[in-house]
């Protein structure tokens, strides 16, 4: 009785090559939702933009240092509220 080693050696390879799409399927599912996330940070600056309030801290209402919005243009707080 029992299975083969061909049998064996089959199904351990299909296991493999199913574990391995999974993967990368988590890992493309979350980079969408990293990209989903980065498009709405975008969005987000462009209405400030709109409403005249790009560059100005949603948490102490200064404006952000030139620095961090070179580095991140979406950003929504200048650097001290950041590390707060």
């Amino acid at each position: 009785g029992g299975v083969d080693r061909a049998t064996l050696t089959f199904l351990v390879d299909s296991y493999d090559e199913e574990a391995d799409e999974a993967e990368s399927l988590g890992d493309k599912l979350a980079l969408g939702q990293v990209t989903r996330g980065k498009i709405n940070e975008i969005d987000a600056a462009l209405n400030r933009i709109r409403d005249g309030k790009y560059g100005i801290c949603e948490k102490c209402g200064k404006e952000i240092e030139e620095e961090v919005l070179a580095i991140s243009p979406e950003s929504r707080f200048c650097k001290n509220c950041k590390r707060k």
